[in-house]
Parts: structure tokens; C-alpha cells; sequence
């Protein structure tokens, strides 16, 4: 499998030379153990065979590895390992190259080929997607975002947010292969609540627990059979939404910034979650590291489009995403439970319990 991206490749790939005998240097991660050279690393060797160009990055820093270790994780969800390679794109940029499980790969393919490249907002230059020699596994390469983040305190950066993702669901609706995109409704978020319900049953049987331990646990199995009696409630209300393109992790670490003779632009990152639903999710404010966008500037945006929509309501409904991104925190928490992080794990659940019993507490779902 070969396919090449809407970016389009250069024949002159800048800064990046013919591959030599001579070993370029390796940018590790702290700790990490491995003596390739950039030049046979298999990031380098997956952009050769997209590219049919013998070229070799000026360096390759790992940004995030992951491992598979059969039975390490108690239910694993395949997380991608992502690398920078430098010098090595059109015009010497640098590219980033994920190698994920090919289902993600395919689906975050489609999104950038089908459907961004179709909107009028701002988006990463894709290059394409390439088989790895394991067949499970897919090397999606994309333009470099770049290291400027995203801030949460800078006014300016959430109402940027609030416009980009405003433009992004409006214009989506127009296009018809949104539709068939993976379910992002609420039944989405009821089935990974009940997973990971089950999944906190399953290792409280197996733990030998402390009291309280055991009272964590079992406050968030509550909590968890709480918003499954309200879940009729909360899908009538989701559904006053319209259905749109949604990113799933809105997110800082899933954004950076691009600033430009034009001006700052929002740059999105890891689509592979994405789908038709409601954009709920997407505006929830300060919660597990969401983008938290501007509601009014959404609205501005939004609100000749879906007249049946105000203010009030989008503020209600990023309440609603709150709740959604919690469960998405939990079923993400249950995913790492290993032998060896209990620490570790006690604590993301005791936050994710806080954050559960409060939204419980305040949310009104009832009379919505």
C-alpha cells in the first residue's frame, strides 16, 4: 500500500542527501536504546519507498515510541509511535512520520485526502501513507507542525480556536463523505463508558485493595451507573446539535501555532479519532487538556447556520462535553492499568472520580 498524499512530493528534497555509507546522527529520547543509524531506521526506509527516492533525514528525533509487549497493558489501545525526521521534505522542511496501527493509519488518511483538503480552514500539508513491513501497521507522514504551542491563559489563542472550529462544522456539512465517518454521537461515548466500567469491575476483583482503594473504586462504578440512568436525557439533549465533523481530542497537545506575514494560524494534529456527531466534545472548557475554544466567537461563527441554536445552548452543550471528554479520561486511564504503574493509575482515577462527582453534582440534565 502506497498512496500519495495532497501535498505532492518534490523530486528535490532540500537539505536531505543521497544515502551514503556514512552513519547522520540519531536525536534520542532520554533513555532510549537503539543503535540505527538514520539511514536504515525504518522510518526513513517507509519515506523512500512513498517517495521512490533514496533520501535520508539530517537527523530523526523520536517524539513519542511505544513499544507493543504482549499482555503489558490490561486492555490496550494502539497508541503510534511518532518521529521527526529533519531536513527530509520538499524544500528541506522537516516531516513527521507516525507509524500506527492501519486501521487509525487509513482513517486519519481519509480525513486529510476526503475531507480537510476540501474545507477552508488551516491544516498540515499531508504526504501519504505507506504499508510497514508488519502488515498490522501503516507510516502516515505529515508536514511538521512545528514547536509553537497552544496557551490556554492567551485570550487570543481560544478565540483562534473557537473560529477554526466554528468554520470547521459549518463548512463540513456540506460535504457527503462526512457522513460516513465513524459514529462520534453519544452512543459513542455510553459504550466507552460501559467498557471501562467493566474494565474497573474486572480489576477490582483481581486487586487485593485497601479500603480506600476500594471506596475509589467503587465511587466510579456509582458514578458510571449514575450517567447510564440519565443517558436518555443527555442523547435528547446532545441531539439539538447538529451532526458535524468532529475532532475527538481537542486538545493542546493535538495543536500548535503557526505564525505568519498573514498572521497566526491553527494548526490540528491526530485525526485518527475523528467522526460524524455532535461537536460537543470539542468545546468543552478546561478539562483534560482541551482546547477550551471561545464559545461566543464559535457562536459568531455557527449561529447563522444553525438559527435554532443560541448562545446558551452552545454554552450548555460544552458543559455536555465536559462529561464526554471525562469518560474519554477514564477509558485512557483504564488503557495504561499495567503490573508496575498502580501508583500511577490510582492516581488518574482519583482525579477522574473528583472530576465525575463534580460534573454529576452541577450538571443539569434534568430539565434541559
Amino acid at each position: 500500500m502506497v498512496r500519495a498524499g495532497i501535498g505532492g512530493l518534490a523530486a528535490n528534497h532540500g537539505n536531505a542527501g543521497q544515502v551514503t555509507s556514512q552513519s547522520i546522527p540519531f536525536v534520542y529520547r532520554e533513555g532510549a536504546e537503539d543503535s540505527l543509524s538514520t539511514a536504515q531506521h525504518s522510518a526513513t526506509r517507509a519515506w523512500c519507498k512513498l517517495t521512490n527516492c533514496h533520501v535520508i533525514p539530517e537527523s530523526i528525533e523520536i517524539m513519542q515510541e511505544c513499544a507493543r509487549k504482549p499482555g503489558e497493558l490490561y486492555r490496550m489501545i494502539g497508541k503510534p509511535s511518532v518521529y521527526r525526521l529533519a531536513g527530509l521534505g520538499p524544500g528541506g522542511v522537516n516531516v513527521i512520520a507516525k507509524r500506527c496501527e492501519s486501521a487509525a493509519a487509513v482513517a486519519e488518511c481519509s480525513i486529510y485526502e476526503s475531507v480537510l483538503s476540501h474545507l477552508p480552514v488551516s491544516m498540515l500539508c499531508y504526504y501519504g501513507l505507506v504499508a510497514d513491513d508488519d502488515q498490522q501497521f501503516c507510516w502516515l507522514f505529515l508536514e511538521d507542525a512545528g514547536e509553537e504551542p497552544y496557551l490556554l491563559e492567551v485570550e487570543e489563542h481560544r478565540v483562534l480556536a473557537g473560529h477554526w472550529l466554528g468554520l470547521m462544522n459549518v463548512s463540513a456539512q456540506e460535504l457527503g463523505t462526512v457522513a460516513r465517518l465513524p459514529d462520534r454521537g453519544p452512543g459513542f461515548y455510553l459504550e466507552r463508558l460501559l467498557a471501562s466500567r467493566e474494565t474497573i469491575r474486572e480489576i477490582l476483583e483481581k486487586w487485593s485493595l485497601g479500603d480506600t482503594d476500594l471506596a475509589l473504586f467503587r465511587a466510579i462504578i456509582s458514578h458510571c451507573d449514575a450517567l447510564e440512568g440519565q443517558w436518555g436525557r443527555i442523547e435528547r439533549f446532545c441531539n439539538r446539535l447538529p451532526r458535524t465533523l468532529v475532532h475527538g481530542d481537542f486538545a493542546f497537545q493535538n495543536a500548535r501555532l503557526r505564525s505568519g506575514p498573514a498572521g497566526t494560524s491553527l494548526m490540528i494534529m491526530d485525526w485518527e479519532g475523528a467522526g460524524w456527531g455532535s461537536p460537543a466534545a470539542d468545546l468543552a472548557q478546561f478539562v483534560g487538556g482541551s482546547l477550551s475554544p471561545d464559545i461566543r466567537t464559535y457562536y459568531s461563527v455557527v449561529g447563522s447556520n444553525w438559527p435554532r441554536v443560541g448562545l446558551a445552548d452552545l454554552e450548555s452543550q460544552a458543559e455536555l462535553g465536559r462529561m464526554f471528554r471525562l469518560i474519554s479520561s477514564l477509558d485512557w486511564t483504564n488503557s495504561g492499568y499495567r503490573a508496575g504503574v498502580e501508583e500511577w493509575y490510582i492516581g488518574e482515577l482519583n482525579w477522574c472520580e473528583r472530576e465525575l462527582a463534580d460534573w454529576l453534582r452541577t450538571a443539569d440534565v434534568q430539565n434541559q
